[in-house]
């Protein structure tokens, strides 16, 4: 198995703040405390937005959501860098760009899958997201941002987000649910792959995932 199913809310609350990290780089200009604060401004905005299609919510429609707000603000390579680590440094170029363009699409899928069923729940919070203060590592391009997620339970789930700042704008390079992060969840997933299969049978297996989430009903 390429990777546990994480909680649904959890990939919604992915989804928010990357969308959030992306209009930030316009404003934000570097300002840790300005990205926290467009954060909460537009994991608003993106929950209406998901919301208004509770009544169509077919996968297609979900999908244009998450390529045209999440895909251009997360930074899939430096992600790949981190997930698979040390076989980074050891795949070629060719094996790089593949890997990513695989671990896109999943990410992509697996994200509009989630959407949909969270829709389909029909126990949406009205204002799910709350932030807590933003935190700066001194002489480093990243912040964290720590929050919590109300469940349709009613219980709290804390998740933590980590952006880079990069190129003049802010990108989401991983997401902590609970303190478990995607990033070292992926890591070890893959990494156990890549000790049966080697890093092309990685590759080959996300793409038969892709497919598979294609074709499905």
């Amino acid at each position: 198995m390429i990777l546990r199913r994480w909680p649904l809310f959890s990939l919604l609350a992915a989804v928010l703040v990357a969308v959030s990290a992306g209009r930030a780089t316009a404003a934000a200009a570097g300002n840790p405390e300005d990205a926290q604060i467009l954060l909460r401004q537009v994991s608003t905005d993106m929950l209406g937005e998901v919301k208004a299609q509770a009544e169509q919510a077919d996968e297609a429609r979900l999908r244009a959501i998450v390529e045209r707000l999440l895909i251009p603000h997360v930074d899939f390579q430096r992600v790949s860098q981190l997930v698979l680590a040390k076989h980074w440094r050891t795949a070629s170029d060719a094996q790089r760009a593949q890997f990513t363009g695989e671990f896109r699409n999943f990410v992509v899928r697996f994200y509009t899958a989630a959407l949909a069923d969270w829709l389909q729940s029909n126990d949406v919070p009205d204002e799910p997201v709350t932030f807590g203060g933003v935190r700066v590592r001194p002489g480093s391009k990243i912040i964290e941002i720590p929050s919590k997620l109300r469940r349709p339970d009613g219980s709290d789930v804390d998740i933590g987000y980590r952006m880079y700042w990069e190129g003049g704008r802010w990108q989401v390079i991983d997401v902590a649910v609970a303190g478990i992060s995607m990033v070292t969840s992926y890591r070890s997933s893959f990494s156990s792959q890549i000790q049966q299969l080697g890093v092309d049978g990685l590759i080959a297996r996300l793409a038969q995932k892709n497919v598979e989430f294609a074709t499905a009903p």
